[in-house]
């Protein structure tokens, strides 16, 4: 009988080193050790992977307007997701008082929020940091791009002996969608996931070093992002009904008012979300526009909504 080493030829040998590698990479990006960093296939692997530490049953506090997939994941395991009551913006007090009263055993906060784009400042994170319990596990999802991102280090003082999770991904930073690489963070202490499960393809753990040093990338989608929200904000002057929400993330927010006639106009448009879609949740009559997308993408948006009115 003929032996097979599994560390070299075919196997799973490569992969699992050239996973380590990656996990090693990313620590040193990170300026963390790399115990700290679990490879996920995208975002929404490393979510799953944190909802499938929890004890099945769990309660996972999120905001009113929140990445409805975490719900979808959330039954998926077992969980009960529950919300403070709905307002027209995402209050972090009302959420610390939610909190507080119901005592869930892990809380979800996306930062920049997605859909709506809310960027929480320091001093509210470090209120929540320590309104926590040791054990309840915090999961702050960072997957939109942002001008200026907490760090890790940052993460781990304001959460010190707390139970922090940060989810990343390359996918709304550098355009990575179809890489599917994700990771999660323990900025505090290393949390005992399972480290070769959701892991991506490797041919996509081949590019972590290039999209790890890539600066340009992200530098451009900015300024694409803040072009555009420009150009949104120029044309919503003026418009009856419609509020334009600024935005300096991969999404914005035009609130619609009374009208409810462009949900079909703008049916297939890609990265459109409309309030009343069974996916995602927001505040009123709504409209989510990408703002990562080409300039002429955005004015054939508005014309078509312009048709619309």
């Amino acid at each position: 009988m003929k032996t097979v080493d599994l560390r070299f030829g075919d196997g799973y040998g490569p992969y699992m080193e050239r996973l380590k590698a990656s996990r090693r990479a990313i620590a040193r990006h990170e300026g963390c050790r790399a115990d700290q960093i679990t490879v996920t296939c995208g975002a929404t692997g490393a979510i799953d992977l944190l909802f499938g530490a929890l004890p099945k049953g769990s309660m996972i506090a999120a905001m009113p307007y929140e990445y409805y997939d975490i719900h979808v994941i959330a039954a998926l395991h077992g969980h009960r997701t529950i919300r403070p009551p709905q307002s027209a913006a995402n209050s972090l007090d009302d959420f610390l008082r939610f909190v507080g009263e119901c005592k869930p055993q892990a809380l979800y906060l996306s930062l920049p929020n997605n859909p709506l784009g809310t960027i929480y400042p320091s001093r509210d994170l470090k209120r929540l940091f320590a309104s926590l319990d040791a054990d309840q596990l915090c999961i702050i999802d960072q997957t939109l791009i942002a001008e200026k991102r907490l760090g890790v280090r940052w993460l781990g003082q304001a959460g010190a002996g707390k139970t922090v999770a940060v989810v990343r991904s390359f996918s709304k930073t550098h355009g990575a969608v179809v890489d599917r690489v994700g990771y999660v963070v323990m900025p505090c202490f290393p949390l005992d996931l399972h480290l070769f499960t959701h892991t991506p393809g490797i041919s996509s753990l081949r590019k972590i070093q290039h999209l790890l040093e890539d600066k340009k990338t992200p530098a451009r989608l900015l300024e694409r992002i803040q072009s555009n929200d420009r150009a949104i904000a120029a044309w919503a002057v003026g418009k009856k009904d419609l509020d334009w929400r600024s935005s300096r993330t991969n999404f914005g927010v035009l609130h619609t008012g009374e009208r409810e006639n462009l949900e079909m106009a703008l049916l297939g448009h890609d990265g459109v979300i409309i309030n009343g879609a069974p996916h995602l949740s927001c505040p009123g009559n709504f409209i989510r526009i990408p703002l990562d997308v080409s300039p002429a993408s955005i004015r054939r948006l508005l014309a078509v909504i312009d048709d619309a009115l």
